[in-house]
């Protein structure tokens, strides 16, 4: 009898288990026996030996996956049936090995479409990284993250599958979602509402200021005992005072609602600068503080709205005189950035602002502090409002400062919107 022939092994009747992406050889979880050829034929001892190897190789390999912690199994990508699935997998699944293997596995998914758009990317590429279904198990619904590759089995297409239960955390995930739309939602109806009240705040209060500076002026007559004028004097400020404050609220409102609109035009930076030096000019004087405009400015051109950026340099204004002790200064200046760059900068030597409260101070309705609160009082929607009317230019808004040592903010406006420069 002949003996054996030199040649490299394959099987007999089936090829190997293989990931087509990488064409590398995996096992056959099958186990099937390999068909061997006739006793005494020339091949038969060496046909017999990789029957042998073959079967102890695949018993080997299903003991380990078996013994995997995480649920693997292996399907038809042509007809959908499961041909092998791990201890893991069936603790999980809830199922009996018969009423499984060999059946499709459509039923598990709780959306079949799920399962023909993971076939469709494992025809496509072969493998995927990271996919998510939610699968149905005894009744019981899971998230399931999948790791896929593409395999041959049989010389027919198959899907290897690794599942991750992450049931728990796409739950609390989705409650995270809910919770930030509610909030999202609440911020919206609550945005919305205080932008249409503009009308209705403002028409009583500004009967109530004009009316009290009829009788403080005593415009159709003496009012005949000094102390009404006085108090018709204290309604008209502090009516002057709740106009501004609702003016603030109802300005947020609508920037956080999108309802605000530029309008824009050519702006030549100093007057801006000019009118709020002017609007702040009797609180600086009333708190003994220094308002002085650099001689030094630059003067530019930018496509902007005047109001605006009027409103952005009086609150700036405003805020630093606010925190200014008496004898202190405020100074207004401008400049081109080396990039191009329009730069308006309000520097103080007031009270500063610590580190840790720098980076919250331009969030809507934060204070440094209460003790400052009560003592120098406001809303603290001034920086707030003053960054979303920046930001709705482009620009950005930028502030130094450390406690005790003052503060300096810079409003930066993009090059592009700029269309002359010079200095003066």
């Amino acid at each position: 009898m002949a003996g054996p022939v030199d040649r490299p092994w394959r099987p007999a009747q089936r090829e190997w288990p293989k990931p087509m992406v990488r064409k590398k050889p995996a096992f056959d979880l099958a186990a099937a026996p390999s068909a061997a050829p006739a006793p005494g034929t020339a091949d038969a001892p060496a046909a017999g030996a990789s029957a042998a190897a073959t079967s102890s190789d695949d018993k080997a390999f299903r003991a380990v996956l078996d013994q995997l912690p995480v649920p693997v199994t292996i399907s038809r990508l042509d007809n959908d049936r499961l041909i092998y699935a791990n201890d893991a997998w069936f603790a999980i699944a809830d199922v009996r090995r018969d009423a499984a293997l060999g059946h499709r596995v459509l039923g598990f998914y709780e959306d079949p479409a799920d399962r023909d758009r993971m076939k469709a990317e494992l025809i496509k590429g072969g493998y995927l990284h990271q996919f998510e279904a939610r699968l149905r198990f005894a009744g019981r619904s899971v998230w399931a993250q999948m790791r896929c590759v593409r395999t041959t089995f049989d010389g027919r297409a198959c899907s290897l599958v690794v599942f991750q239960d992450v049931t728990d955390a796409k739950q609390a995930e989705q409650r995270l979602l809910a919770a930030k739309e509610a909030a999202e939602s609440a911020n919206r109806m609550k945005t919305q509402f205080l932008a249409r009240m503009s009308h209705e705040l403002r028409t009583p209060l500004n009967a109530i200021i004009g009316f009290a500076d009829l009788i403080h002026g005593q415009a159709y007559g003496a009012v005949g005992n000094p102390r009404y004028v006085e108090y018709a004097g204290n309604i008209h400020e502090s009516g002057g005072l709740l106009l501004r404050l609702i003016d603030d609220i109802l300005d947020l409102a609508k920037l956080e609602a999108g309802k605000a609109r530029l309008m824009e035009g050519p702006v030549d930076i100093a007057e801006p600068m000019a009118a709020a030096l002017r609007q702040v000019a009797a609180q600086a004087e009333g708190a003994k503080v220094a308002l002085a405009l650099d001689p030094g400015a630059a003067s530019f051109t930018l496509s902007a709205d005047q109001r605006r950026v009027t409103q952005i340099l009086i609150n700036l204004l405003s805020n630093a005189i606010k925190f200014t002790p008496s004898g202190g200064k405020v100074s207004l200046s401008s400049a081109i950035t080396p990039c191009g760059e329009g730069q308006v900068t309000i520097a103080d030597t007031g009270i500063g602002i610590s580190k840790g409260d720098l980076k919250h101070i331009v969030e809507p309705f934060y204070q440094v502090e209460s003790s400052l609160s009560r003592r120098y009082g406001g809303t603290g929607l001034g920086l707030a409002i003053v960054r979303s009317l920046v930001d709705m230019h482009g620009g950005r808004l930028e502030m130094e400062s450390e406690a005790g040592h003052g503060t300096v903010a810079r409003v930066l406006f993009p090059a592009e919107r700029l269309a002359h420069a010079q200095a003066h």
